[in-house]
């Protein structure tokens, strides 16, 4: 099947490039809560996470996905309704 110059392609490139931005972003802010041991919100909450220091790897890769999941643009969608109580 040949894909060359064909919409299919350019909908898979375009695809392609977003994700590897995704993933540099993720890197950034993992490597930041590394370094820093606390992630913050786009709300400005600082969620400390002391499982990145620990060093078994199993804690450490769970301490990565909490940081991944509170990172700008990744919170959770009660958020801000939080933030008004």
């Amino acid at each position: 099947m040949e894909l060359k110059g064909t919409k299919t392609e350019k909908n898979l490139m375009e695809a392609f490039a977003g994700e590897s931005m995704a993933r540099s972003k993720y890197t950034f802010f993992a490597s930041k809560a590394k370094k820093d041991g606390y992630v913050k919100t786009m709300l400005n909450r600082i969620r400390y996470i002391p499982e990145l220091k620990s060093p078994n790897y199993n804690i450490r890769q769970f301490g990565e996905r909490v940081a991944l999941l509170r990172i700008p643009g990744v919170e959770s969608p009660a958020e801000p309704c939080i933030a008004l109580l």
